[in-house]
């Protein structure tokens, strides 16, 4: 397998969600809208920069959005949440990657002093190219 340096690791990964993501229809998650092409996004329900990096391409936060919502409205945000809580898979991420405090999600920002990203981001991409 070829070295990347972990900056080249997030964009082939990001590569791969946007593939993968390519075939989940038109509909935007957070408003309903019609879109395609370049109005077209994988969005994010937790801000993939504020994730630790085990979280930042958890297919349970990533939804087709439009681009209104996505970039206009910052992943309108309460919308994309409040229907992840109501989702199984999507409220076990939030319960794994954030923490509840009186109505508000919040990253967990504990660090794993034994988790390799390099590592872990070259075995994410091998599993995201097989699928």
């Amino acid at each position: 397998m070829k070295k990347h340096t972990v900056t080249q690791l997030h964009k082939l990964i990001w590569i791969e969600i946007k593939r993968l993501y390519k075939d989940k229809g038109n509909t935007c998650y957070t408003c309903n809208r019609f879109c395609e092409g370049s109005g077209r996004h994988t969005g994010h329900g937790i801000a993939k920069s504020s994730l630790p990096v085990k979280y930042k391409y958890d297919t349970r936060n990533l939804k087709v959005q439009c681009y209104h919502c996505n970039c206009n409205l910052g992943g309108n945000q309460h919308i994309f949440i409040g229907k992840l809580e109501k989702e199984k898979e999507g409220l076990e991420f939030l319960n794994e990657a954030c923490r509840n405090v009186d109505g508000v999600w919040y990253v967990k920002k504990e660090m794993d002093l034994k988790f390799d990203s390099k590592v872990f981001l070259e075995n994410l991409l091998e599993e995201l190219k097989r699928r």
